[in-house]
């Protein structure tokens, strides 16, 4: 089996908007192989060098006290590129939950400019493929629905980079892998969704029962076009012309 190394990794933040957020904590693993113990190489608080909503440190508990003095943000991406980028060509894969479109944008404005041209693992993107019935497709709530057990410490970075560890062993199981370059592979191409994954009133549905009037709300009314790949081509496959509307 050849070599592969999973940079594992989280942001917490200070707010919501990956286009204007800054990271608080950051921390990451080196995964190399499925079922392993993954290794940590970085936990650290960092100094977003703005102020952290209320609402969010309500969720992760950082405070502005507690970073201030610590090293500013973007070293710290700056040495998660530094190891994504040491590591064997070719061999080196990105994971994380719903970092793609999260994560990926905060440190993209930080220096890291070349992280999306990994493969990567996006756990969120897995679970509503292959978990559509989830109740949900938090990272806590999954890592109890598929362990039987509570996430302690869910919202510090390092407990959520451990819990999409196991989630990665396990959707490998699911699909009947051998390597986490196939899990990427799983998440490479956006693919329409067949059960419906989101939505109280539509979950569980058929994708084709789902009424044209909850599509063209979505679209208009939220950022999961533009935001959610498989959103998007689900949307191209069950209603075309809504999709054309959206991509002009």
């Amino acid at each position: 089996m050849s070599s592969e190394y999973v940079v594992i990794y989280d942001l917490e933040t200070t707010g919501r908007d990956p286009n204007t957020a800054m990271p608080v904590q950051i921390a990451a693993l080196l995964k190399r192989r499925l079922g392993d113990e993954p290794t940590p190489i970085m936990n650290a608080l960092v100094n977003p060098e703005i102020d952290i909503a209320t609402e969010a440190s309500d969720v992760h508990g950082i405070t502005q006290d507690m970073v201030s003095g610590q090293p500013p943000a973007k070293i710290a991406v700056y040495f998660l590129d530094c190891l994504a980028s040491g590591l064997p060509e070719g061999q080196t894969i990105i994971a994380g939950h719903n970092h793609v479109h999260y994560d990926n944008t905060v440190c993209k404005r930080l220096g890291w400019a070349d992280v999306d041209e990994y493969p990567q693992i996006d756990t969120m993107t897995i679970s509503r493929r292959l978990y559509p019935n989830a109740p949900s497709h938090q990272l806590s709530d999954l890592y109890e629905m598929l362990t039987g057990e509570s996430l302690e410490g869910a919202h510090d970075a390092m407990a959520d980079i451990r819990a999409v560890s196991v989630l990665i062993d396990e959707a490998a199981k699911t699909l009947g892998v051998s390597t986490m370059m196939e899990v990427a592979d799983f998440c490479a191409e956006p693919r329409a969704w067949e059960v419906m994954p989101i939505s109280k009133k539509h979950k569980g549905k058929d994708i084709r029962d789902v009424p044209r009037s909850f599509w063209v709300w979505m679209c208009r009314n939220t950022r999961m076009f533009q935001e959610v790949p498989d959103f998007r081509e689900t949307v191209k496959l069950v209603a075309p012309e809504l999709y054309k509307e959206m991509m002009e």
